[in-house]
């Protein structure tokens, strides 16, 4: 991957710089390489994001030990900073320095633990107009589906199930119900949603990863799952509020302009028709960004889990304002 950048894509990006266009448009185009091996390979961060991985963020200071005291960066008391180039070079110099001969390992360990670096520089290393602080964001129509909506479709199942709503056996019909969702011959409810991951009273370690859906799957599934369980669930429920709110927040980001879009709909619109019909314009991001960290908060206080994607999510907003709609930049293979 690294000898395609160097090879393929840098001449070509620098034959783009030579142009004298504005330098801040080049920001989406180097999410062509999306997904976490993005940022492993050509920003030098780390590609695993556990519960051990203190930095979980490119694009502020955030770390493990404080992911869950704030929802949004717009909060007024939110403490996490936006990293500027002169720190990044710092934290480069710190690798740096543990790598040098002679030096134990242990060392280069903690300063890439407390950097969040694999190494001292980046593949647009030298190109004048790059800085990875700005132009590099992560590719949340792939991490999102494959993370929060996955864990999130999982925890509305496994509340259901335990509190007596549906069983199992019922919820594979229900999806049975909705024939585009299983068109891919892939998705096939009952070896998808497997009694043993819901029937035990606390929910299954993997989360979301039990289910056996792509990115894309879990995508369309958890637009569709509010109006597979409409009559079926207590919509007084937290743990329903919490996940529409979510799903909610997932269809105004799919749109291919926030350009268009700058009134509301002219009359309420049921939770589960208004996916469909849901739109939000730049000047509404505020509005988009609270009640994302609506769902959030609802989130950690229900389930007490804060995934480094769902952080990563916060930046969501600011992305859009910068480099456009996410889905003009995402990593569906």
């Amino acid at each position: 991957m690294r000898r395609f950048a160097n090879g393929i894509v840098l001449p070509k990006i620098n034959q783009l710089a030579n142009l004298d266009i504005e330098t801040e448009h080049f920001g989406a185009h180097l999410n062509f390489f999306a997904d976490s091996p993005f940022l492993a390979f050509y920003l030098s961060r780390k590609e695993a994001l556990s519960g051990t991985t203190k930095r979980i963020c490119h694009k502020c200071d955030c770390t493990s030990a404080n992911k869950a005291q704030w929802f949004s960066v717009n909060d007024d008391n939110c403490q996490w900073r936006a990293i500027t180039t002169d720190e990044l070079l710092q934290q480069r110099k710190r690798i740096t320095d543990a790598t040098q001969p002679g030096l134990p390992q242990a060392r280069y360990n903690e300063a890439s633990k407390d950097t969040g670096l694999n190494r001292d520089d980046d593949a647009f290393e030298g190109v004048p107009w790059w800085d990875s602080t700005k132009a590099a964001w992560n590719d949340w129509m792939h991490g999102e589906p494959e993370g929060p909506c996955k864990d999130h479709e999982y925890l509305l199942i496994h509340n259901g199930v335990l509190k007596g709503y549906f069983s199992v056996q019922k919820f594979c019909q229900l999806v049975h119900r909705f024939p585009f969702l299983i068109e891919d011959g892939a998705f096939v409810p009952r070896k998808t949603f497997k009694s043993n991951f819901f029937t035990s009273k606390k929910p299954n370690k993997k989360l979301g990863s039990c289910l056996k859906l792509t990115g894309s799957q879990a995508l369309q599934f958890g637009l569709a799952l509010p109006g597979i369980l409409w009559d079926h669930y207590d919509r007084t429920d937290p743990h329903w509020k919490c996940f529409c709110d979510h799903m909610l927040c997932v269809a105004w980001a799919q749109q291919d302009s926030f350009l268009r879009f700058e009134q509301p709909p002219p009359h309420p619109i049921p939770i589960v028709f208004h996916f469909a019909n849901a739109h939000v314009g730049r000047s509404q991001l505020p509005i988009f960004e609270k009640k994302q960290a609506t769902w959030r908060q609802q989130y950690f206080e229900l389930y007490g889990r804060q995934n480094p994607l769902i952080h990563q999510g916060c930046h969501l907003t600011q992305s859009i304002e910068e480099a456009g709609p996410p889905n003009q930049r995402y990593a569906f293979r």
